[in-house]
């Protein structure tokens, strides 16, 4: 099981739109911050090349496709382990820096 932070959630639609085949996948289940079963999201694992135009890359990120009530949000898993991100709440900032190796 994952939480929606480590992964990238996305709508099966998406999916389908990048031309991959939902049924690939591997099967997985998502669960917010509730423990509630209506937080429980059930969807498909696939892997997807993401373009960052502005460091010139491409990265593969884990992505979970589900069927309903999964918004896009950037997860942990892939993007944080390329990218050290800071956030600076007062300025109103966000900088992204390459991890070095």
């Amino acid at each position: 099981m994952w939480t929606a932070a480590q992964t990238c959630p996305s709508l099966r639609e998406l999916c389908q739109q990048l031309g991959l085949r939902w049924q690939d996948g591997a099967r997985t289940t998502l669960r917010g911050i509730s423990s509630h079963p209506s937080s429980v999201v059930r969807g498909r694992i696939l892997e997807v090349d993401i373009l960052i135009p502005d460091a010139s890359m491409l990265i593969r990120l884990p992505m979970v496709f589900a069927r309903a009530g999964a918004p896009f949000v950037l997860g942990r898993e892939g993007f944080f382990d390329v990218f050290n991100i800071t956030f600076e709440k007062v300025k109103h900032r966000t900088s992204f820096q390459l991890v070095e190796g």
